[in-house]
């Protein structure tokens, strides 16, 4: 079985430490168990990366195959397989209208 490696876009870091600093204000547990639940996931797709299915976007044309992992029913990580290397592209929050956010 293959491993790939994990590589983060620069938007996908911004939005992990935005959801981690928005639960830092309800509580640091509640931010401490997103990032180790987030990262745990993260990392489980060096492994099999393409079990999760094609995000499909409206009316967004992409010569990029991204996938989808929904993690803990409310955040959704856009993240695209390559040859040696799985790139996490965005980590959006389920429950907004993040069609508008992916780019």
């Amino acid at each position: 079985m293959n491993n790939y490696n994990i590589e983060w876009s620069n938007k996908a870091r911004e939005d992990l430490f935005n959801h981690f600093s928005f639960l830092l204000n309800v509580s640091y547990e509640a931010a401490s168990n997103f990032v180790t639940l987030m990262k745990e996931e993260i990392v489980s797709l060096s492994q099999l990366p393409q079990r999760y299915p094609i995000f499909e976007m409206n009316n967004i044309i992409s010569t990029i195959e991204f996938r989808k992992m929904v993690v803990d029913k409310r955040y959704i990580v856009i993240y695209a397989v390559y040859k040696t290397s799985v790139k996490i592209y965005r980590i959006l929050d389920s429950r907004k209208k993040f069609e508008t956010l992916v780019g």
